[in-house]
């Protein structure tokens, strides 16, 4: 999976400020490539693509859209329209943060992702590999035993450094050739000393919507029989 350029410089604007577009705009003049719409504030959807198309060049990205407020296909609406506005300069999704994203999701009463069609894939794993948080003190312990556990492990490094994620904590970005039993692949990462999270999101989400060129498609995970 490509990486997102995001820059060297971001900057948050509060929708809940009168004059955020002009904010928006101001701040994508001094040179800002990115710019953060706080989730919390925002009233209307529309917010975003107020600030997307007030700006031309800066790439646009939301804190956490509740979906208690916005519905989940509303949000993929809006993704796909604003990709075919301005083609990569609203960002969904930049990873890292699996540990509190699951948090968040266990304690919802329902979990719905809301991504675009590159996230569509055959199998996991075929276009990008799995995050495994690890505390630092133990990455030489998790690398060793994840490799023995048929994984190839290689830390996460942004800018020539370390990821660090909100946590304090260190990210090993994991591929292997062969995912058939994903259930048994998660218990046995979860058994690793030191692994405090990983990207297997196994049984949290009821649906996926998707934003694609055509419009937005809703996929629901199938109920088990009675």
């Amino acid at each position: 999976m490509p990486r997102i350029d995001l820059g060297r410089f971001g900057a948050v604007v509060s929708p809940g400020d009168e004059d955020f577009v002009e904010q928006a705009i101001e701040l994508e003049g001094l040179g800002f490539s990115t710019i953060w719409l706080t989730g919390g504030p925002m009233s209307r959807l529309a917010q975003v693509s107020e600030v997307v198309q007030a700006t031309s060049t800066a790439r646009i990205a939301t804190g956490i859209i509740s979906v208690d407020r916005f519905p989940a296909a509303d949000v993929g609406e809006l993704y796909a329209e604003l990709e075919g506005l301005a083609p990569g300069r609203f960002v969904v999704g930049l990873g890292g943060a699996h540990l509190r994203e699951k948090v968040v999701a266990a304690a919802a009463r329902e979990m719905v992702v809301v991504a675009d069609e590159t996230k569509i894939v055959g199998r996991l794993g075929e276009r990008a590999p799995l995050p495994v948080e690890v505390i630092t003190f133990a990455l030489p312990v998790a690398e060793r035993l994840l490799r023995g556990l048929g994984w190839d492990p290689e830390l996460r490094v942004d800018d020539g450094r370390p990821f660090v994620t909100d946590e304090g904590n260190r990210i090993l970005h994991c591929r292997r050739e062969e995912w058939v039993d994903t259930e048994a692949l998660a218990a046995d990462i979860s058994q690793v000393p030191g692994v405090v999270a990983h990207g297997f999101f196994l049984g949290f989400a009821s649906a996926a919507v998707v934003a694609t060129r055509e419009g937005v498609q809703e996929l629901r995970r199938p109920t088990s029989p009675p």
